[in-house]
């Protein structure tokens, strides 16, 4: 998903262990899900992965596991919309 900057992230990935899990959307049918900003893994279940890393992945950037568009135009998340999405308990601070 392109450079790494300092955005919301649920944790490391749990199969590259390098990138971090942000959450992201589908800009075609807006389901929201976790993508390693490293090896970009996709995971539909964001809150699964985030409480515990032997989640299964869902798939791979840029198609959406959900409605399965090949390219889904993901964008990130803002801290506001992760509230918004009731996730907000899945963030871990930026230093982790």
């Amino acid at each position: 998903m392109g450079c790494r900057v300092q955005r919301p992230h649920i944790g490391f990935c749990p199969f590259c262990e390098q990138g971090h899990l942000g959450i992201a959307g589908c800009g075609f049918c807006h389901t929201l899900v976790a993508i390693c900003d490293e090896c970009e893994l996709v995971w539909s279940n964001v809150r699964g992965v985030a409480m515990n890393s032997t989640t299964r992945s869902s798939g791979t950037y840029p198609h959406c596991p959900h409605c399965e568009t090949a390219d889904a135009r993901w964008y990130w998340l803002s801290p506001e919309q992760i509230q918004q999405a009731g996730l907000q308990d899945c963030i871990k601070p930026l230093d982790h």
